[in-house]
């Protein structure tokens, strides 16, 4: 009777709510399950560990990295003081991001395959292997760039002018060559681009120089033409002329007054003269012997000697009239010619002037770019790259991946973490009682 109350107890305490069968662990009975557990955990971390290791050793391909550096020279000795054509880098950050975009560019990528033949080679090129599809040259070449800018690493030290060349394959060698030759196309490239900026400066400034030389000739030969067709005189000769012109119109204007005084005072002998008014007439001619017969007693023969001695004043009146009118019109003809020899010798001097202003520009920016010429034929020779090999990268002696003892760690780690996941899930899986402590907590009953 005893014992059949005892198993209905039992029973009835096995049949625990569902709530009460998945209720979590508490901390010390976690530990508690572990602990129980730790042989197994034990086991699944050795067991794991050592397919790890197995992998690293056995089944993983081992990876040889190789690094090379190169510095950059942001300042150069020039061997002659030349105007460069192209100058060198600054150093600053834009410039040194710039040139770690330049190493890791497909341009340079590309130049390292075709160098080393990446292209026949499996690792790089994925279409070499056993089954691959069929590729053309040029897919191929894009398939060979893109697996090594993988194997290629770039980076700048911090606060330096030093560029890190990283390259990982497969084989030690390879890594150390394309690490080193990586560095080497780097920096030849930098010499042809300056040489080939070089090359088109020289070209473009010796056909400006032989059509400047073209143009100056031309202009000097136009001036040696017009200088001969035309009469020209000095600057100073030309002042001379003006002046001359000058005093002709001066004595313009004196012979103009002295006209028309002449013309007045014979205007006045004509009224004087119709007036028989004779101290008139020998007060305008300022004659003496015509102021003496004047005031004279009228006679008729002293009469006939005033009229015959004023007759010939007045003659010699007209007479400088007629001279005075004639050396005005010369000196007017001659002040004309004066002029427009002075106008045309003017316009010639300053087209002379002009075409001589043209051709000194000409001649001078000939002189600048045949210099500039002389100067970037001489610095073909003497170009310097904008970086150096700081040190060349040599063959690894040991693989830098896979990491044996990081492997065999991980995968510890990991049989660890599944053999306490799987001791604590059958712990939560387990139905039945593992302590006395359970069945009397469960059942109220003491056991024995």
């Amino acid at each position: 009777m005893k014992y059949e109350l005892m198993r209905a107890q039992l029973s009835e305490a096995r049949r625990v709510s569902p709530a009460q069968e998945h209720a979590p662990l508490e901390f010390t009975d976690l530990l508690r399950t572990l602990w129980r557990g730790k042989i197994w955990i034990g086991l699944a971390a050795l067991a794991i560990g050592a397919l790890g290791w197995a992998y690293a050793t056995h089944i993983a391909v081992p990876e040889y990295t190789a690094r090379a550096t190169v510095a950059l020279e942001n300042r150069q000795e020039s061997v002659i003081d030349l105007q460069n054509v192209m100058s060198g880098l600054s150093g600053d950050q834009a410039t040194i991001n710039t040139e770690v975009e330049v190493l890791r560019s497909r341009t340079l990528i590309g130049q390292l395959v075709d160098d080393m033949g990446l292209t026949r080679d499996p690792e790089f090129n994925s279409f070499l292997a056993v089954g691959a599809p069929t590729a053309t040259p040029e897919r191929a070449r894009d398939a060979t760039i893109n697996r090594a800018l993988e194997a290629v690493t770039i980076a700048n030290l911090r606060s330096s002018y030093v560029f890190t060349i990283t390259t990982t394959t497969r084989d030690p060698d390879k890594s150390a060559r394309m690490a080193n030759r990586l560095g080497e196309i780097y920096i030849s490239e930098q010499l042809r681009v300056k040489a080939e900026a070089m090359a088109n400066a020289t070209s473009w400034l010796s056909d400006r120089v032989a059509s400047l030389k073209r143009e100056l000739q031309a202009a000097e030969a136009e001036v040696k033409a017009f200088s001969a067709q035309t009469d020209l005189i000095s600057p100073q000769m030309l002042e001379g002329l003006n002046r001359q012109i000058k005093e002709t119109r001066d004595r313009l204007g004196d012979l103009r007054a002295s006209r028309a005084d002449l013309i007045s005072q014979n205007a006045r002998l004509a009224d004087a003269w119709q007036a028989k008014d004779r101290n008139e007439i020998a007060e305008i001619l300022r004659d003496p012997t015509l102021t003496r017969l004047a005031r004279q007693t009228p006679d008729p023969r002293r009469d006939a000697q005033f009229d015959a001695r004023a007759e010939t004043l007045i003659a010699i009146e007209v007479a400088d009239l007629g001279r005075t009118d004639s050396q005005l019109a010369a000196l007017g003809q001659s002040l004309a010619t004066l002029e427009a020899s002075y106008g045309r010798q003017s316009a010639d001097l300053v087209e002379l002037e002009q075409r001589e202003r043209e051709a000194e520009a000409l001649r001078a920016i000939y002189g600048h770019f045949l210099t500039r010429l002389q100067e970037t034929s001489v610095q073909q020779g003497i170009q310097q790259p904008d970086s150096r090999m700081l040190s060349y990268a040599v063959r690894p002696g040991s693989p830098s991946a896979p990491h044996i003892g990081r492997v065999s760690l991980f995968a510890a780690l990991l049989g660890l973490v599944l053999g306490a996941g799987a001791v604590l899930l059958r712990e939560m899986l387990h139905s039945g009682f593992r302590t006395a402590e359970e069945l009397e907590r469960e059942t109220g009953l003491t056991v024995m």
